[in-house]
């Protein structure tokens, strides 16, 4: 455990989302990258708990998810005002604004509340939030190629395996789905014992695909 300071740890946006760093050579990774509601994409150093830099989103948008490249060198990020921003991990820089593909993929409506970059297809993003879809980007074309209609996203809850998306939603019906990105639909969905029943329960607000056993 460690405690992060720097210039902003004492105002009152709250830390939304947190990435390790991926590291090189098998390592064990010393960096976290977060995102706050004011808009900041910061990064810290675990050990000693200080900021290394902070980038500020254009137009103060309110950050709510972020995730970086496995290849670590683009962290992308996105939030209230629904486009989806990619930086540059080590010059800092705006590479990429991304939202509509044209007339039949405009992108999102609403919120972006989660985000995964494709663990083997690194031109591949994934989105989802509020407005009952799964958006898809390609970062070589710049724009939003495809979406999919069903999860409800609050939270870190959206995970990548292979051709497979996990996601858990904001209700209690449907709580958790899995989606097929080559056939762009649901092919399965499970609710908790009692979640359609009683009102309280089945809400889903992270979700991880299981890691393979070493």
């Amino acid at each position: 455990m460690f405690t992060i300071s720097g210039p902003h740890m004492d105002d009152k946006n709250p830390v939304t989302s947190l990435r390790w760093r991926p590291s090189d050579g098998g390592k064990p990774s010393t960096h976290l990258i977060s995102t706050t509601a004011d808009g900041r994409l910061e990064h810290w150093h675990a050990a000693t708990g200080k900021n290394v830099s902070t980038i500020k989103c254009e137009n103060d948008n309110s950050l709510l998810c972020m995730d970086i490249r496995n290849s670590a060198d683009l962290v992308a990020c996105a939030g209230v005002d629904t486009f989806v921003y990619v930086y540059d991990e080590h010059t800092k820089q705006l590479r990429q604004k991304m939202k509509s593909g044209g007339k039949f993929h405009p992108g999102h409506s609403s919120r972006i509340f989660a985000m995964k970059f494709h663990p083997n297809d690194h031109n591949l993003l994934v989105t989802g939030g509020w407005d009952h879809t799964l958006q898809l980007y390609d970062l070589r074309s710049d724009k939003c190629i495809g979406s999919m209609y069903g999860p409800y996203i609050s939270g870190d809850a959206l995970d990548i395996s292979d051709d497979m998306v996990l996601t858990g939603s904001n209700r209690n019906n449907d709580c958790v789905q899995i989606f097929s990105l080559s056939m762009r639909k649901s092919v399965a969905s499970m609710n908790f014992e009692g979640s359609r029943s009683i009102p309280e329960s089945g809400f889903v607000f992270s979700s991880r695909f299981s890691k393979p056993s070493p």
